[in-house]
């Protein structure tokens, strides 16, 4: 697709934002993204979005996470 507008980028994690402003992509909420910066925060991790990738578009979602230690690995 096109990308997310550079202009967006700092906005694309917070609840209830939407770079679809006319409504052509269907409809959201704009929760999602919101939802998983805040999880990945909660486990010491982070999120960030990188756009445009080419010169015709495109948009990168990057998500990290901790790796886990014997101090924090659970069994079921």
């Amino acid at each position: 697709g096109p990308g997310i507008p550079e202009g967006d980028l700092s906005r694309v994690f917070v609840p209830h934002f939407s770079s679809d402003r006319d409504g052509k992509n269907g409809s959201g909420t704009g929760l999602g993204l919101a939802i998983v910066a805040e999880l990945a925060a909660a486990m010491g991790g982070g999120t960030r979005a990188e756009s445009p990738l080419t010169p015709e578009g495109g948009t990168r979602m990057v998500l990290w996470l901790p790796a886990a230690t014997d101090d924090t690995r659970r069994t079921p």
